[in-house]
């Protein structure tokens, strides 16, 4: 039995109907949300290519299941929803985590100078040195992958 809506009477009625529909009515809710999820932030680039469209799909599917996992395990694990990615935010650092692979780190460059002719002793007349700053950093996620160890 599923409720529905009567127009006449004005009120919520019961409908009989088969097993089946109850069972699928009971599970429809996460595909729902992942089709609603998966029209948000979709990757589609338009191809005359079959495979290529099945992969994007593919994509799609991977990056919503996933941002659906993560936030699962954020709550299991108690992490305030500040901190916690939107969909937006998940792939895109999913995307920059993937552009960022291969490419080997830019080298630290030093300003190279003479050396002080004037030598001093005194710690007090000699300038602090400032840290130098790296432009880009990779990721947390690339950080500690472990690989090439």
């Amino acid at each position: 039995m599923v409720e529905r809506w009567d127009n006449k009477a004005k009120k919520h009625v019961e409908v009989p109907c088969l097993a089946a529909v109850t069972e699928y009515n009971a599970n429809m809710g996460g595909v729902d949300l992942f089709d609603m999820l998966a029209g948000l932030y979709r990757v589609d680039h338009k191809s005359r290519k079959w495979y290529r469209r099945i992969f994007y799909w593919a994509l799609n599917v991977a990056c919503v299941n996933s941002w659906i996992l993560y936030r699962r395990h954020c709550s299991q694990l108690s992490v305030p929803n500040k901190d916690v990615l939107d969909l937006l935010g998940f792939v895109t650092r999913i995307s920059q985590c993937l552009i960022v692979i291969n490419k080997p780190a830019p080298p630290l460059q030093r300003k190279r100078e003479r050396p002080s002719i004037k030598a001093t002793d005194d710690k007090e007349e000699q300038a602090p040195q400032q840290k130098r700053t790296v432009n880009s950093s990779p990721l947390t996620e690339i950080q500690l992958d472990n690989v090439g160890q």
